[in-house]
């Protein structure tokens, strides 16, 4: 019971993972893995993926699915393995459990053929072997905290919101692999909250500036020239579509920072407003174009 056992361990020192009873099919799934019968493994699991429920088998299907990922991890498919992951990240109702799921997932894109180098002259770390995937862990950590050091002293210092976007994914990921490792985010808490706030003063920004700019179109828009109603022409038309794709971003970067801000334990309300105003506006948008001639 060595590959197995080892993977299940390092997700509860890791996370803090809650101690759950195992059903019928995620111990058929384990003994097989255990065995080092990997195919017959993820066979099993296939077929009990299918039987369960999203709604109420939630607990068991992450199970099941972070026991996929393992078994891809032994069979060689590295990127499908990642994408079980992900799955078990998302259908996770504890945040301990979505922890471990991502961190994993990270891992593995990070090491496309089972190994991560941490860099050109380090030896690569074996990542399927559980014994030695907390290593790999550490040197991911120690990596991407070198990479996004001078991007935040960047986005921080930057008056647009583009280096911001680009850059919270990755201080995200960042601070889950501190969760991952340590339990708790405290290494890149400050840096994280400051990018929070900075991300927040800047989407604001640009939601007012975007609103303004819409107001003007509209009433241009609405105005008569000639006994006619005026309408859009073809390059605002072109720049409102833009500003509904910029909208749609930025919703879409607000709500996955509230997510991930709650998955590390913190409180994602401060994004809701930045959520439903980037929203509204996208819609408002949305109607002047359908709307209007």
């Amino acid at each position: 019971m060595k590959y197995i056992t080892a993977a299940m361990l390092i997700i509860l020192l890791f996370v803090g993972g809650i101690a759950r009873a195992d059903s019928p099919a995620v111990l058929d799934a384990k003994q097989k893995m255990d065995a080092g019968q990997y195919a017959d493994a993820l066979q099993s699991i296939a077929k009990s993926l299918a039987a369960t429920s999203k709604e109420t088998d939630a607990v068991e299907r992450y199970q099941l699915l972070m026991l996929k990922g393992e078994g891809l991890l032994h069979t060689g498919a590295f990127d499908l393995a990642a994408g079980a992951f992900d799955s078990a990240a998302y259908t996770a109702t504890d945040n301990r459990d979505v922890i471990a799921a991502r961190a994993d997932a990270l891992l593995v894109r990070a090491s496309p053929t089972g190994k991560y180098r941490p860099d050109a002259v380090a030896e690569p770390i074996d990542i399927v072997n559980p014994e030695s995937r907390k290593k790999a862990f550490a040197a991911m950590r120690q990596n991407l905290a070198k990479s996004v050091k001078p991007q935040l002293e960047k986005a921080l210092a930057s008056p647009t919101l583009q280096p911001m976007i680009d850059l919270l994914p990755s201080m995200l990921d960042l601070a889950h692999l501190d969760m991952a490792l340590d339990g708790s985010v405290t290494t890149t808490k400050d840096d994280l909250l400051k990018l929070g706030v900075r991300a927040r003063e800047l989407m604001n920004t640009e939601l007012r500036r975007v609103s303004i700019r819409m107001a003007v179109m509209e009433n241009a828009a609405n105005s008569w020239d000639g006994g006619f109603r005026r309408g859009l022409n073809s390059n605002e038309r072109n720049d409102l579509r833009d500003t509904v794709t910029y909208l749609q971003r930025i919703d879409s970067t607000a709500r996955t920072a509230r997510r991930r801000a709650i998955e590390l334990g913190f409180d994602g309300k401060a994004w809701e407003p930045i959520i439903a105003d980037a929203g509204d506006l996208a819609e408002r948008a949305k109607a002047i174009l359908d709307f209007t001639p």
